[in-house]
């Protein structure tokens, strides 16, 4: 039901993290059978469900975990107790507009959710700090990694030498050709089209690699490439295991949504005030 980064295996007892899959769920048809979305035309009682089938899997109570509405930009919110089960049973509880959180409070289940855009988790072990981060295209152009490791040296002094990044399954390059309007967008805001686009003759169009942008950010920010970790799975080629929105739109479907998750376990740090 859950995937997991190898490598996080010796932060276990500091945090739990996952990334869900489409499997073990309630809901039927096209959103068979774990969506854990309420931005789709899914029985609202079956998303409900799934979101606990999926909190008692990985034993975390249903009611710390935190949903945001997502908006495709790149505001990052902090996250304190006070929001603790924001956007669990009803989309409207979420927190609004927003497709990055970070807190460093115990017991918080940070979400994002996905069909082809690429989620992302970070862990800072020394401050104690943890971070989930929505990135589709438009997200990744606007820098929503930049932003949210900023957010992270700003509010928690994280030195980005200590966050680790663990980038989750989400649409191949092979898999994301985009329109000509998008490689200005891309080439515009990065400076170069190298790493960012390729080219398949299958297609005859630019492909985006989204994992390849957001690990630049990354290392522009100071994230060393041995604290990357990558799940080298692609949501549109593994419709066994994840929902994706370009598969079910060249097949006139719709899809759910899976989702990607980080909880702090405890901190044996000191406190420090949020800036």
């Amino acid at each position: 039901m859950t995937y997991q980064f190898a490598s996080w295996e010796k932060y276990q007892k500091s945090i739990t993290h996952f990334i869900s899959t489409k499997n073990g769920g309630v809901s039927e048809g096209d959103y068979q059978s774990l969506n854990v979305g309420f931005g789709v035309p899914d029985n609202p009682n079956n998303v409900i469900e799934n979101r606990k089938i999926l909190a008692k899997n990985i034993n975390i109570p249903i009611e710390n975990f935190v949903f945001c509405n997502q908006v495709h930009q790149n505001k990052v919110n902090v996250i304190t107790t006070e929001e603790k089960g924001a956007g669990v049973f009803d989309k409207s509880t979420a927190i609004q507009s927003c497709d990055s959180i970070i807190t460093a409070e115990p017991d918080i289940c940070l979400c994002v959710m996905a069909a082809d855009c690429l989620p992302i988790l970070l862990y800072d072990e020394k401050r104690g700090v943890v971070g989930a981060c929505h990135a589709g295209w438009r997200g990744t152009i606007s820098h929503i990694m930049t932003e949210t490791i900023k957010a992270m040296q700003y509010h928690f002094d994280c030195q980005p030498e200590d966050i680790m990044v663990g980038l989750g399954a989400c649409i191949s390059v092979e898999k994301y050709p985009i329109g000509e309007e998008i490689v200005e967008v891309v080439k515009e805001i990065f400076g170069t089209e190298e790493g960012f686009l390729k080219q398949y003759p299958h297609s005859n169009q630019k492909h985006f690699d989204l994992k390849y942008a957001n690990i630049f950010q990354c290392k522009e920010m100071g994230i060393l490439e041995e604290n990357i970790t990558n799940l080298t799975m692609c949501t549109y080629d593994n419709q066994k295991d994840f929902f994706s929105a370009r598969y079910a739109q060249h097949h006139k479907q719709q899809t759910g949504r899976f989702c990607a998750g980080i909880m702090l376990k405890n901190r044996d740090f000191l406190t420090f005030e949020y800036i």
